[in-house]
């Protein structure tokens, strides 16, 4: 089952949408994800956005089990995430991007080596609808974890580790 939602955390949806606008591209927003994943430590932080990203828009290492490192992605939208995965909307492109991200190994440059993502972030400043999560996290239920972080949750993380950002 997919994490969602905000950790008990209660924002204004003013601030919110105002946090969401502040990102006035999909470029610009991975960006700055690409320097709140370096603030909160992650490592080897790269955005793999472009024509041989296998649905990965940014990737890193982090922590996992007791003392090792995985390898996680992100399928970032600047956009709300809405619908469901059986129609032309944001929710199937977004399902295809992690399906893809889940099932195509990424190739570390710095190694050379195929490595298998532990588990793939979607995240976008907006909220996303309910309905778009239960289908996107439904459908990929048997292919491996995903977890949410869109509009309060995502600005949670800003605010606990690049509130720099939030002074705007």
């Amino acid at each position: 089952m997919p994490k969602q939602g905000s950790k008990g955390k209660s924002h204004a949806s003013s601030e919110v949408e105002r946090f969401a606008r502040a990102f006035k591209t999909e470029k610009e927003l991975r960006e700055h994800l690409e320097t709140l994943f370096r603030k909160m430590g992650r490592l080897e932080v790269r955005i793999t956005h472009g024509t041989s990203e296998r649905g990965k828009d940014i990737v890193f290492y982090g922590p996992s089990g007791l003392d090792d490192h995985s390898l996680y992605a992100c399928v970032v939208k600047n956009d709300r995430i809405v619908g469901d995965v059986t129609s032309p909307t944001a929710a199937q492109v977004v399902f295809h991007q992690a399906e893809q991200a889940l099932r195509e190994p990424y190739r570390n440059p710095s190694t050379g080596e195929l490595e298998k993502v532990k588990e793939v972030y979607i995240i976008s400043p907006h909220e996303a609808l309910p309905s778009a999560i239960d289908s996107i996290a439904a459908q990929l239920a048997a292919k491996g974890n995903v977890e949410f972080f869109c509009g309060a949750r995502l600005f949670d993380l800003f605010a606990k580790h690049y509130r720099s950002f939030l002074l705007f």
